[in-house]
């Protein structure tokens, strides 16, 4: 006979302060108990004020990533070309 009663685990964001459902965490190997110690709306705002401070920073290493790699650019917008074609054409069943 299974044992489905699994046991609720909560944890205290760093951030907000709250104490939430650990499933309410991003995972993280590198943790003691696998999770990060910000909630994922906390973590999902720090990430975005991140981006939003570094914007230039990120779109030159974006660009010249880019310019290094052509072949795999090709690749990729081939691969996407076929994905959206896939789903105009399931869309216009």
């Amino acid at each position: 006979m299974e044992n489905n009663n699994k046991e609720t685990k909560y944890k205290k964001c760093k951030n907000c302060g709250k104490t939430k459902d650990i499933e309410l965490f991003r995972n993280q190997s590198a943790a003691r108990d696998l999770h990060k110690s910000y909630c994922t709306e906390c973590d999902g705002k720090k990430s975005h004020e991140n981006y939003l401070q570094n914007k230039t920073r990120r779109l030159e290493l974006v660009k010249n990533w880019q310019s290094k790699n052509p072949d795999k650019i090709k690749i990729y917008k081939k691969n996407w070309m076929l994905r959206k074609k896939e789903v105009i054409q399931k869309s216009d069943k």
